[in-house]
């Protein structure tokens, strides 16, 4: 344990040297929240067009809507930016190989980013929800545990989701090019800004191979209504088996060298 808190350590003093990733990681959706809250939540044909009404007729205005789907949008983010890129680094940097001959064994390594950016996404999103209430006057529904076990899940999740994407990519260049597809397209078809009955009925059919989709479902249900745990066992579901495929994937695939 003290070698794991002491790896933990070294990476918060590796990750706050990066300004870009703090940048990233909080300044960025606070910017998405003002901008958009500002600019939508008082149009009345945006409330009418992009308005949620869910199964007791109580409707939402856009910040609410907004909200889970962007604490999703950060974590994705965090995930394929820090998680995968921070592995394609060490890899080309060749730490990695020079951890292979020294007493710190790989798990500690991985755990040690695991355990730090998972904290990294729950201050993110109070920070968020934080903003969000001060300035907007946003109400989470659903009680602070149920969204904590929904943001526990989603976030080990995605952190698995890129260590399999950072486990055999060599080239830093590379992870970036496909972080920034995967983020792009993930986002759009995940309904992060929008419901996602206003995509075309051709896609449809691939919202439900997405775990973000399911991050944002779930998160949505507790956030903004309230929903007991029981009631998105689907949703946990599909991301705990998202999760346990990705760190099958990087344990078979994982390469240090």
């Amino acid at each position: 344990m003290k070698l794991l808190y002491r790896e933990i350590l070294m990476v918060m003093k590796i990750y706050l040297r990066e300004k870009q990733q703090i940048f990233w990681v909080f300044v960025v959706p606070l910017l998405l929240l003002l901008i958009l809250g500002f600019t939508m939540n008082n149009s009345n044909d945006m409330q009418y067009s992009m308005g949620v009404v869910d199964r007791d007729g109580f409707e939402l205005n856009y910040v609410d809507f907004l909200m889970p789907g962007l604490i999703g949008f950060s974590l994705l983010f965090t995930s394929l930016s820090s998680m995968a890129g921070s592995l394609v680094y060490a890899r080309q940097q060749r730490i990695l190989r020079r951890l292979t001959v020294t007493p710190l064994p790989k798990s500690v390594f991985i755990s040690s980013w695991i355990i730090f950016l998972y904290v990294v996404i729950i201050l993110m999103a109070l920070f968020l929800i934080m903003v969000s209430r001060l300035v907007f006057d946003v109400q989470m529904k659903g009680g602070i545990l149920s969204v904590l076990v929904v943001l526990t899940v989603g976030s080990l999740t995605f952190l698995a989701f890129g260590v399999a994407l950072g486990a055999r990519i060599r080239k830093i260049k590379t992870a970036t090019s496909i972080s920034q597809i995967l983020l792009i397209s993930i986002t759009f078809l995940s309904g992060v800004f929008f419901p996602l009955h206003m995509l075309p009925g051709f896609l449809e059919f691939l919202v439900e191979f997405i775990p973000l989709t399911h991050f944002i479902n779930a998160m949505r249900a507790v956030f903004n209504y309230g929903s007991p745990l029981s009631s998105i066992w689907y949703e946990l579901s599909v991301l705990f088996a998202w999760m346990v495929a990705c760190f099958l994937i990087a344990l078979k695939t994982f390469c240090w060298n």
